[in-house]
Parts: structure tokens; C-alpha cells; sequence
């Protein structure tokens, strides 16, 4: 006869102790790597990121002490700040960075003078 005390509290089996053994290690060894690419973005861009861990367990079949263990990994790097550039929309839609609605001027370039001795 089984003399467990069903009182007893038992400790549960440590998170990590299963996350090694989950997909024989490899499971483990994603999340390192996600984890230390997600802090090297962060220290990058300067801003905030997210890694997120999902475990999905459900039955292997009904009444049976057999269940299917099944993680997911999902990773939200911040990206650096874009800048913005203006552009103006033509009559044909297109972007331009000149306005086509304006004149062009003739410029020229103009070269630098040589200066004499004692100009300052």
C-alpha cells in the first residue's frame, strides 16, 4: 500500500530544469540567443523591446496522464528612428525633391578667390 501523505507539498520541478530539456536543448539555446539579441538592439537603438516565451500544453489523449508540451518564441526588436524627407508629388504622382511647380534658377558655382598676403 502507497504511504504517500497527500498533504505533502512537493517543490515543482525547476523552470529551467524543464526549458533544457524541452525540444532536447534547443529551446534553451533559442531563447539565449534571442534574449542576447534583443539586448544588443536595445543598447543599439536606445529603445525598449520585448521577448516573449509561449508555452502551449494540452492533452495527448483524453483521461491520460500524457500531455503535449509545444514553445514558441517571439521576438520585438525596437528599430532605429527613421528620419522624415520631404517630397513633392508631381502632375503625374510621382515624388520629386525639386517643387514642379516652381521656376529653377540659372545657379553657378563660384570659386573661391585666392587672398592676398594680409587679408584676415
Amino acid at each position: 500500500m502507497d504511504e504517500t501523505n497527500q498533504d505533502e507539498v512537493v517543490a515543482p520541478k525547476p523552470f529551467v530544469a524543464w526549458l533544457q530539456e524541452q525540444r532536447k536543448g534547443v529551446a534553451h539555446a533559442e531563447c539565449s540567443d534571442a534574449l542576447q539579441d534583443l539586448i544588443r538592439a536595445v543598447r543599439d537603438t536606445g529603445r525598449a523591446g520585448k521577448m516573449t516565451l509561449t508555452i502551449d500544453v494540452k492533452p495527448a489523449s483524453k483521461g491520460q496522464d500524457v500531455v503535449l508540451v509545444k514553445d514558441s518564441i517571439k521576438l520585438s526588436l525596437p528599430e532605429h528612428e527613421r528620419e522624415e524627407a520631404i517630397y513633392f508629388v508631381d502632375k503625374d504622382g510621382n515624388l520629386s525633391r525639386e517643387n514642379p511647380n516652381q521656376q529653377r534658377l540659372p545657379l553657378v558655382e563660384v570659386q573661391p578667390r585666392a587672398r592676398a598676403a594680409g587679408d584676415d
